[in-house]
């Protein structure tokens, strides 16, 4: 249970940074830097912090699902959140590469993409 309870610690820890490093890009950048359609699509309606809180409040649905899934299949849910947060981690990280280079060079929502 110990593991489950770090994963999942990990898993919403990963979730803030990936919300806090897209906000950043979003308001500095627009819509256009975010790379998931569904989440873009979300911030492009809602605006970029009640875009990005809708997207997250999902996870108050899959938190329970997660616990429950780890009561069903200790091995199978403790493999998944592993890739789970091993994908955000890789997001997280791409985010702040991707804040660096605004950073560094300054560019705002009226200027183009920095891909």
């Amino acid at each position: 249970m110990l593991i489950l309870i770090g994963l999942l610690f990990l898993f919403l820890l990963l979730n803030f940074f990936d919300a806090k490093t897209t906000y950043f890009v979003v308001t500095n950048c627009g819509y256009h830097g975010e790379r998931n359609p569904f989440a873009r699509k979300l911030i492009k309606r809602y605006g970029a912090l009640k875009g990005i809180l809708l997207l997250k409040s999902i996870i108050i649905i899959i938190l329970p699902l997660m616990i429950w899934s780890y009561i069903e299949s200790s091995v199978v849910m403790t493999n998944c959140l592993i890739i789970i947060n091993l994908f955000y981690f890789y997001v997280v990280i791409q985010n702040y590469i991707i804040c660096k280079k605004i950073k560094k060079l300054g560019i705002n929502k009226d200027e183009k993409s920095i891909d």
